[in-house]
């Protein structure tokens, strides 16, 4: 089974971070990637947009799960 990978662009205002999201999501789904693009703003958006990490419980404990045992593999 393929371990989910989360990419993050960050940086400042007008840098082109949603340029470089939706050009690295149509390179993945291109690829036959299964990808989901979430941008800020969106309501949807596992992250408060007052720049305040916040998730559901329920969406904490699916990350840890997904993420256990890879500390450490790069």
């Amino acid at each position: 089974m393929k371990q989910p990978k989360l990419v993050l662009v960050e940086g400042l205002p007008g840098y082109g971070k949603s340029t470089t999201a939706q050009l690295v999501y149509e390179i993945l789904t291109e690829m036959n990637v299964s990808a989901q693009l979430v941008l800020e703003g969106n309501l949807d958006h596992p992250a408060d947009y007052d720049g305040v990490a916040c998730l559901t419980k329920q969406n904490m404990m699916s990350c840890r799960e997904s993420a256990a045992g890879i500390r450490g593999k790069y």
